[in-house]
């Protein structure tokens, strides 16, 4: 039975008929492949994959120059190119401080043909087969877990063939040169089988109130764009940002201006790859409403401050709590709902926070459908490990087995060798004696760990200093 569709009226008074969806009710975050609701993004997923695929030739030349009102966002659609190939074009270009008259790069330098239908750097040209298939049709990345290289091929026109970023082919492939492939080599192509996750923070808050989005499982280093629409409506894009090595993005918004109170919003996570992520329900709300802008729910671990229990949150923000309410055990990772201290007694963090509600929740793990729910197991972390990005050839730590059976850990913590005990499953963690400390230890997905500080802010690691979300680390080969 086909979707029920409706005529919306958008804010440029324009109408367009999109899809309406019963789970658009269910106050769920999910991926999807589609697009329910348009505003600048108005190509669809489709046109996206067709304008990443005419990237070089595009509509616009070599190169575009900055009209007032333009964003970045929308000079790629203009222009069908994906926002990802602009950013690689254009290094030093900020998306959030566009000047009328800039130049913003669309094509390589000395971009040639070398033979037909493929450019220079690896990329098609768009051009059709006289039946009007593409000559270079993009294999599907999950068909093969292998790439052979073709003569004539570039890494970048590799990953673009296979519909992945540049750095997901090469953290696949470590022990390539992407200057010096070879015709005949074979490459491992990524299987992008996890499941992106987003999310945002809080669910309701008056227009111009910060809205803090999170997303993982994203391709590593890529462009997104993060915007906003009323529910099952047009989306206009708020912003710009790049996702991590490990494919998270963390990045904040506003509440749009035009948003009234009663509204019900959407915020959305957009690849240039056809693929948008969209929030559960947003509901805008007075500013003065049960004095919402100083109310806020926050995320983190808890542990005793110096005058009162202090969170931190993923982002390394640290908070003191007060109240009533504010029970907890130290290494804890909580829920935590108040409304913000004028003033305190606390003088510690970035603000205080008066507790009307602390719950504990699972910290964040990934969705690696081969362990029990992303708990770490003795297979997983057994072996040796190294920093991401760093050399295997000296590892950062090494995980073995005690001649009873139990898992040892040996590495530095604060400049001393150390050898401590490994506990799995729900309390994951690395202990050592003699003043070593605890460390939480978490999935990051597939072949990577994260190691996090539970008793002190500046924790040496390895050698590494640990932030407050800790570093992740990835398995050496054994």
């Amino acid at each position: 039975m086909a979707e029920p569709r409706r005529l919306l009226k958008g804010r440029n008074g324009m109408r367009r008929c999109v899809a309406m969806s019963s789970d658009h009710e269910k106050n769920k975050e999910h991926p999807m492949t589609h697009r329910p609701f348009l505003f600048l993004a108005s190509l669809g997923a489709g046109a996206m994959l067709a304008g990443a695929a005419t990237a070089h030739s595009g509509q616009c030349g070599g190169s575009y120059e900055i009209q007032s009102g333009d964003t970045l966002y929308e000079v790629t659609q203009k222009c069908r190119i994906g926002l990802s190939r602009v950013m690689e074009l254009n290094p030093a270009i900020d998306p959030r401080a566009l000047s009328i008259g800039q130049s913003v790069r669309l094509k390589a330098e000395g971009h040639v043909h070398s033979q037909a239908g493929r450019d220079e750097d690896g990329g098609d040209d768009g051009r059709q087969a006289p039946d009007g298939d593409n000559l270079n049709p993009a294999p599907a990345p999950d068909a093969r877990g292998s790439y052979r290289v073709e003569s004539g091929d570039t890494a970048y026109g590799i990953a673009r063939r296979l519909g992945i970023s540049l750095m997901e082919l090469l953290n696949a492939n470590e022990d390539i040169n992407p200057l010096a492939l070879a015709a005949g080599e074979v490459l491992e192509v990524p299987t992008g089988d996890r499941s992106a996750g987003f999310s945002i923070e809080p669910h309701r808050g008056p227009a111009g109130a910060d809205v803090a989005v999170r997303a993982h499982n994203l391709r590593p280093d890529d462009w997104v764009t993060v915007g906003v629409g009323p529910a099952s409506s047009e989306w206009e894009a708020l912003d710009q940002a790049r996702t991590s090595s490990t494919g998270r993005l963390r990045t904040s918004v506003a509440v749009p201006d035009w948003a009234d109170p009663g509204d019900v919003l959407t915020f959305v996570v957009d690849t240039d790859r056809g693929v948008t992520l969209k929030s559960g329900d947003f509901r805008v709300v007075r500013a003065e409403d049960e004095n919402e802008r100083d109310r806020m729910t926050l995320r983190g671990r808890v542990r005793d401050g110096v005058e009162c229990p202090v969170l931190r949150t993923p982002d390394g923000d640290v908070w003191s709590l007060t109240g009533a309410d504010a029970n907890f055990t130290a290494g804890e990772y909580v829920e935590v709902k108040g409304r913000r201290a004028g003033m305190s007694f606390c003088q510690q963090g970035v603000g205080t926070l008066e507790v009307t509600a602390i719950d504990e929740i699972a910290p964040p793990r990934d969705d690696d459908g081969n362990r029990d729910a992303g708990l770490l197991d003795r297979a997983f972390v057994t072996g040796p490990w190294t920093a991401k990005g760093s050399d295997c050839s000296r590892p950062d730590f090494d995980v073995t087995r005690y001649p009873g059976g139990g898992l040892a850990v040996e590495t530095s913590v604060d400049g001393r060798a150390r050898t401590g005990d490994v506990a799995l499953y729900d309390d994951a963690s690395f202990v050592f004696d003699q003043g070593g400390g605890r460390f939480e230890i978490e999935s990051r997905g597939e072949g990577e760990l994260a190691v996090i500080p539970t008793e002190r802010d500046n924790s040496r690691f390895g050698g590494l200093d640990l932030g407050a979300d800790g570093v992740v680390f990835v398995k050496c080969p054994a």
